[in-house]
């Protein structure tokens, strides 16, 4: 029989004992206290199991608030990322420009001390 033997919570409970020595009207008042608990509990399940679905809701809405807040810090990086990789770009371009002119200024001041050298040799 299905109320032969019951898991309740964490003992087993043998229901065929309980209704053995009892009465007609007792046994249905037994009945119906067994059904009580066990409705009591089912709905202690299924509250537990709503506050729980109402919990993951909140957790996933919070996790898209930070999802989206995330992806407009990345976006903003990026951005900063992209401006300091073209100020680089352009410190570099200064840069070789400015060698460019060195090496000119340094061929320059060879040929004059080269010639300045020449001149004094024919002083001399």
């Amino acid at each position: 029989m299905f109320f032969d033997r019951q898991k309740f919570g964490k003992r087993w409970v043998n229901f065929r004992s309980l209704f053995a020595f009892a009465t007609p009207p007792v046994t249905l008042l037994l009945l119906l206290l067994l059904l009580l608990l066990m409705m009591m509990m089912m709905t202690l399940t299924l509250t537990q199991v709503s506050a729980g679905f109402q919990s993951n809701q909140q957790l996933q809405c919070q996790m898209q608030a930070e999802k989206s807040q995330c992806a407009c810090s990345v976006r903003e990086l990026e951005a900063r990322l992209l401006d300091l990789q073209d100020r680089l770009m352009q410190k570099v371009q200064e840069v070789a420009r400015a060698r460019e002119v060195q090496a000119g200024l340094r061929n320059e001041i060879e040929s004059y001390k080269a010639l300045i050298e020449c001149q004094e040799k024919k002083c001399v």
